[in-house]
């Protein structure tokens, strides 16, 4: 502080030069006591004390003299440590001719202070050590003038060189505060070498070029230093490395800067977590300290990037940009996920980061792995951009692409596992809300991460049960398998841990519920039994769908040891269960079925399992078994016997008491006792297999052993005719279930390997499509029955309303007033599971009949029929068809469609799960094509010879459906995703039987391989209906491999089957064979090399044939498929490419400017298609056809519309260097478009509404196309090749239309209606 002083007083005068003359300028040194003083203006007492010097003898001894006064006087710690003396020292520096001599000094002084103090040193000697260097630099720092800055830099870099390492950072973070703007690039120079040689000093060296003025060519060399120092720079130091690096970002050079600084940044080898944070959950350990946090270097770092991002618009461009770039799926860094979350914090950016984000998830570039490595960082240096992980993670779960939302699901987990107790509740919380959001898909996956917490991190998630129980409320609102999931995760977090706080709570709620008055709490309290059974003999295996995130289940706890009392509980709910369900049949059913859930997704303790199973054999046993040596009852109405048995009858053997029961039963009961037939026999076989390793040795004589039943005569049409309607009703009930028993015999032995075991379950297959046959022929007579169904557990069924549950319980008479066909309950048959198509892999088996003597007497071929095959094919089908499927994602609360076909599909596995059994059945689905392939060629339809014309018909529907089950398979949308890419080569390489060793590698090859294994099934197949699933199949796997090759054999394959003459057949509709047309045309001219050419082709060549002066051919030679009845459908598909082609057309830009080449093919393919017009617009008058006129009318208005869009910019282009072309272009257009007015005429004369419906827009594009053409001749002074008259209406034929002759006019007034006349030039006419 300067003190200045108005009044005089008396000051000590030193005998020195020095004090002389700075008491002579203004300036008074004080004593032991008394502080320094100065008593005029600092600039006053500077001249002053400059004169003074001016007036020496000898002005340089003078400055010495002067100077090391100084430095004596400075020797006195008391003065050292004095402000005066600060003071005094700049206001000395400010003297031109003292400044010099006086810095060499202060560099002399500031050497001795170079090297570290020695031992004995007083704490106040040892500050005052540390301090004088400092207050040394401190006094050149923004000195007004320097007179020598070039001398003074050589002596602060050479001073850098030898200084001590406390001292060398403070000169070079002092260097810009010092030299003054000239010498910063020699500075610069020497920072950038010392910066290349060391990294001591980095921060410090970079603090200081920040504060640099360089030039551009210096920074460009500085900042390649800098970006080569960042790999290798300490972690202390890369925080101010990176913000060097962000400054020098322009718009110009974002992208290169970002993009090798992304490269150079690698957070994975910087931050290592040290081995105990890996060994225990990162949940229980991080309470984090916000102080300590914002001194870690992670923290830094990403507030650097946070900074620069936030002030500087290029960076946020930069990164955008770079991550934006990366294509390779291994390409990716843990610092782009990083940046993307700091990027989604910038409100105007945050859709455009969530549209990346989703992209990279979907094309495989953002991996869980890559996730991971993420939340290894500091979770403190992450949890500032928790907002945008809990954001983003809700953007992804809502996208309905299921790798997204495996990314999202797998975001979730990491945010609970990763952040604080406060951060685990938002989690929580934003799980809860897409519970209660209402769309389907977001509370499935919602209620599948919840799950997949309480089963990885049951600890964690046990203090927040009080808060996920709330989801009760929502109970009333869910899916049943929803409900299933909800109940699932309540009961870990209630029985995984004994200190749990809801066990009681979820008892009460159960128990109420199974004991309510309604059916549909009634079917929540069952679900909610099962779960907490399967919970209380919980035996340690995971569920079967917990994998969503591999990489966190190493923290998965250990299963609990079951004490007495828990095993006491289970069998108590088992039991209370059971008595509760024994009022309702129903819940009954139900309670079966999701034991079966919950045996197989869970190992449950033996002794539970053994106690229910014992259980379920006394009832069923009791109720639905049978001697066959007991006498059957005669009472009933009918009579009995027992049918469909497979084993040779004796007094050992055991029926199926079904007809009798259900006739003891009564209203709706007997339904549902009917069905639990079905279920308990289900979890009966579900516990034998869990108990005996697989086995099903205890319950196998259930797959022969008959029913009773009766008799087929009664069946008849004849005989059911004349029934009591109550009779016909109870038969077709039974006939009913037990279809659905034999399902589920199927169900549960397809899987075996014996032989016999296996001839079994065929013979049980030929039993179903003979009980179908017999329930649809009783259909056909009583079409009042119908089947009031129970809400069956793997069914998608709501349960919203009392209202609702009446619905849901499928009567079918509700539905529809007549029933009188099987298909119409289809839907409520007991679904098959995946494991039944198992019965594809059987091998031909041989039965052998002995006689009496053991002799072989008879030996019977067991291989699946054509009417069995059919029936597998039919439900795969199905399943495929539902499952693997665009599904309607994001459903509100809705009404469930009970005639749905995913209602009638619905499984168990998910559309990953059902995609890999299909791959398993690859080979199996190959052979079959092959096996019905042979087949159908060896039989004709006239053939009757061993029957095989009866099973004509059911192999031409095997064929279809296989190339159908094939075709969605590789028509599924998700094969392209990383996720599933592989079952689309493994499926590739399964169906050709001899892959290719690159196959693996090569998708394109891959696909061709298939092409050419499904190429030979194109030259005999039996109807041409079957052409159309198997070019679906090949176009599939086209579009999966997206493979060019491929297509070109493809449209090679269907002009074969175009070329093919079909035989008319009985076993296909006329509408079948136009469809199957419409699809084999669309690739035979969409895929071709030249699809006009091919166009060209057809009409030159191949529709002449059925046009002469005779009448033509009824068929053309070249295309059999060609016919005068076929050709509607040929020239509308003709069109329609005419017209795509003009829409491939590239659109021409301002910025990019095709070759002269490029834009003269183009202007050939433009006058090709108008010449491919006007012949397709002629053959109208030969074929007159209101389907072929109104296919003219439309599609010519769509070529109009395309022309002027995508083609009149390369005609006006292209009119000066191709003149000539152009011109005989528009002349042929001329004549298509006056067509085109004839057509008009036509329609009106003839009155029909549908053809007339396409005149106005017709017209109105043809105006808009001579205007066009008007201005374009304008444009290039060619106007007088263009002009206007008058257009005379004509009909097809040419001939002028009387009743609408109108007079020449002279009027240059444009109509809707006109035509261009000849000009005496000879040039371009157009309309």
């Amino acid at each position: 502080m300067i003190v200045i002083v108005q009044a005089k007083r008396k000051t000590q005068v030193t005998s020195n030069l020095f004090g002389k003359m700075v008491e002579s300028a203004g300036y008074v040194l004080g004593g032991d006591h008394t502080a320094n003083e100065i008593t005029v203006e600092p600039a006053v007492f500077q001249k002053q004390l400059s004169q003074l010097f001016k007036k020496q003898a000898s002005i340089d001894q003078s400055v010495e003299k002067f100077c090391s006064a100084l430095i004596e006087y400075m020797e006195d710690a008391r003065r050292t440590r004095s402000t005066g003396l600060d003071s005094l020292i700049r206001l000395l520096l400010g003297v031109d001719c003292l400044q010099p001599s006086l810095i060499n000094h202060l560099f002399e002084k500031l050497l001795e202070f170079m090297d570290n103090p020695t031992g004995g040193t007083s704490s106040l000697q040892l500050r005052d050590y540390c301090q004088v260097p400092k207050l040394i630099l401190n006094q050149l720092r923004w000195l007004d003038h320097i007179v020598n800055g070039t001398e003074l830099c050589t002596k602060l870099l050479e001073l850098i060189d030898v200084a001590s390492y406390d001292l060398k950072h403070e000169v070079i973070a002092s260097l810009p505060e010092i030299l003054d703007d000239s010498q910063h690039s020699m500075a610069a120079t020497h920072l950038k070498t010392l910066l290349q040689t060391t990294s001591d000093y980095t921060s410090a060296i970079i603090d200081s070029l920040t504060n640099l003025t360089v030039s551009a060519e210096l920074g460009a060399q500085i900042l390649e230093v800098a970006m080569a120092r960042v790999s290798s720079a300490a972690l202390v130091d890369l925080p101010t490395v990176i913000k060097y690096i962000m400054q020098q970002v322009t718009p110009s050079n974002a992208q290169e800067l970002i993009s090798e600084l992304r490269d150079k940044l690698d957070l994975d080898t910087l931050f290592v977590p040290p081995p105990a944070a890996c060994s225990t959950p990162r949940g229980t350990q991080r309470v984090v300290n916000k102080v300590s946090v914002e001194a870690t270097s992670e923290y830094v770092i990403f507030d650097t990037i946070n900074c620069s991002i936030s002030y500087q618009k290029s960076v946020a461009d930069g990164w955008m940009k770079t991550i934006e770039s990366v294509t390779d799926a291994g390409g990716h860094k843990a610092v782009d996920i990083v940046v993307l979350l700091i990027l989604h914090t910038v409100s105007s950016r945050r859709k455009a980061v969530e549209t990346l984000f989703t992209s990279k998830v979907r094309g495989g570039q953002f991996t869980e792995d890559l996730l991971s490595s993420v939340f290894k960082l500091s979770s403190g240096a992450l949890l500032k951009f928790f907002p945008s992980v809990l954001t983003l993670s809700e953007k992804l779960l809502c996208s309905g692409m299921p790798s997204v939302v495996q990314f999202a699901m797998c975001l979730y987990q990491h945010a609970f596992i990763s952040f604080d107790v406060y951060c685990q509740q938002e989690v929580i919380a934003a799980l809860m809300t897409h519970v209660g959001s209402g769309m389907a898909a977001e509370i499935d996956h919602a209620l599948d991460v919840l799950g997949s917490l309480v089963e990885t991190h049951p600890s964690a998630m046990n203090r927040f049960a009080v808060l996920v129980k709330n989801i009760l409320d929502y109970l009333e609102h869910l899916y049943i398998h929803q409900v299933r999931k909800l109940y699932y995760v309540l009961s870990v977090l209630a029985f995984r841990s004994e200190e749990s706080s809801i066990q009681d709570e979820l008892h009460t709620v159960v128990r109420k519920q199974l004991s309510h008055v309604e059916s549909r709490y009634r079917r929540m309290g069952v679900i909610g039994a099962a779960m907490m059974i399967q919970q209380l003999s919980y035996g340690g295996s995971p569920r079967a769908d917990q994998t969503m995130c591999p990489s966190l289940s190493e923290e998965k706890e250990e299963p609990p040891h079951l004490s007495a009392s828990r095993l006491k509980q289970a069998q108590t709910l088992i039991t209370d269960t059971i008595q509760s369900c024994s009022q309702s049949q129903e819940t009954a059913t139900l309670f079966c079925d999701e034991m079966c859930v919950a045996i197989r997704h869970t190992a449950m303790n033996p002794s539970v399992l053994r106690s229910l199973c014992d259980t379920v054999v006394t009832q069923f046993q009791e109720t639905f078994l049978v001697d066959c040596k007991d006498d059957l009852p005669t009472n009933l109405g009918v009579p009995l016997q027992l049918c469909h048995g497979l084993d040779t009858l004796d007094n050992d053997n055991i029926g199926l008491n079904l007809l009798p029961v259900a006739m003891a039963a009564h209203g709706l009961e007997r339904n549902f006792l009917l069905q639990r037939v079905s279920s308990q026999f289900k979890l009966l076989r579900v516990c034998e297999q869990l108990l005996n390793s697989g086995s099903l040795e205890a319950v196998d004589a259930l797959l022969g052993c008959p029913i009773v039943m009766c008799p087929e005569e009664i069946l008849r049409l004849s005989a059911f005719e004349g029934l009591p309607t109550s009779t016909k009703q109870d038969l077709c009930l039974v006939l009913f279930h037990c279809i659905n028993w034999m399902r589920e015999l199927v169900c549960a032995f397809a899987g075996d390997k014996e032989p016999e075991m296996r001839a079994k379950v065929i013979s049980r297959l030929a039993t179903i499509t003979k009980l179908q046959s017999q329930l649809d022929t009783c259909m056909s007579v009583h079409t009042s029955f119908f089947v009031r169904l129970r809400w069956i557990a793997d069914r998608f069924c709501s349960i919203k309303t009392k209202q609702d549950q009446i619905q849901g319980d499928f009567c079918i008479r509700q539905k529809s007033s007549v029933c009188n066909n099987i298909d119409k309950v289809q839907l409520f048959f007991r679904k098959l599971d995946m494991d039944v198509f198992a019965v594809l892999h059987y091998a031909p088996l041989s039965k052998t009949i002995m006689d009496s003597e053991m002799h072989t007497a008879e030996r019977e071929e067991l291989v699946i029929q054509p009417a069995q095959l059919l029936f597998l094919l039919q439900d795969l089908h199905s399943k495929v068809s539902s499952s693997l499927s665009v599904a309607g994602f994001g459903a509100r609360w809705r009404k469930p469609a009970t005639t749905s076909a995913k209602q009638n599909t619905s499984f168990d596995n998910t559309a990953m799960q059902l995609a890999e059994k299909v791959v398993e059945l690859m080979p199996a689905l190959r052979d079959h094509i092959e096996i019905t392939y042979a087949s159908c060629q060896s039989t004709n339809v006239g053939d009757d010879v061993d029957g095989f014309c009866t099973d004509y018909p059911a192999q031409c529907d095997c064929l279809i459906l296989l190339f159908k089950i094939l075709a969605v398979f590789f028509a599924w949308h998700q094969l392209s995703d990383p996720l599933y890419s592989h079952l689309l080569h493994q499926s590739l390489e399964l169906l050709s039987k001899t892959p290719h060793p690159s196959v693996s590698k090569d998708i394109g090859l891959a696909a061709k391989g298939a092409c050419v294994y499904f190429e030979r099934f194109s030259e005999h197949l039996p109807l041409i209906s079957c052409s159309r699933p198997y070019v679906m199949l090949l176009v599939s796997i086209c579009t999966a491999c997206q493979s060019n090759a491929a297509q070109k054999r493809v449209a090679k394959i269907c002009t074969q089957l175009l070329k093919h003459s079909w035989a008319e057949s009985t076993m296909e509709t006329t509408q079948q064979r136009t469809e199957t047309l419409e699809y084999l045309l669309k690739y035979h001219f969409g895929w071709s090399v030249e699809p006009l050419k091919a166009v060209e082709e057809m009409c030159a060549k191949a529709v002449p044939e059925l046009i002469g002066e005779d009448g033509g051919q009824s068929v053309s030679s070249i295309f059999p498929t060609l016919s005068r009845d076929s050709f509607p459908c040929f020239y509308k598909n003709m069109m329609i490419t005419i017209v795509s082609q003009v829409k491939a057309i590239p659109l021409l830009t301002k910025g990019a400017q095709p070759s002269s080449e490029v834009l003269l093919d183009r202007l050939q393919s433009i006058h090709l298609s108008a010449n491919v017009l006007y012949m397709l617009v002629t053959l109208v008058k030969s074929f007159e056809k209101r389907a072929v006129l109104s296919a003219a009318l439309k599609y010519g208005t769509l070529y109009i519309e395309a022309l002027l869009k995508f083609g009149m910019p390369v005609i006006d282009v292209e009119f000066r260097p191709h003149k000539d072309e152009v011109l005989t272009l528009l002349r042929t257009l001329q004549k298509s478009t006056r067509c085109f007015q004839n057509f008009c005429g036509h329609s009106k004369v003839q009155r029909d509404t549908t053809l007339t419906n396409h005149v106005p827009k017709l017209k109105k594009s043809l105006e808009m196309f001579m205007f066009k053409v008007m201005e374009m001749l304008v444009h290039h002074d060619c106007q007088e090749a263009f002009s206007v008259g008058n257009l005379r209406n004509r009909d097809l034929q040419g001939q002028e239309i009387l009743s609408q002759v109108s007079k020449p006019s002279h009027s240059s007034q444009l109509r809707s209606e006109r035509q261009t006349s000849p000009n005496p030039n000879d040039e371009a006419q157009e309309e």
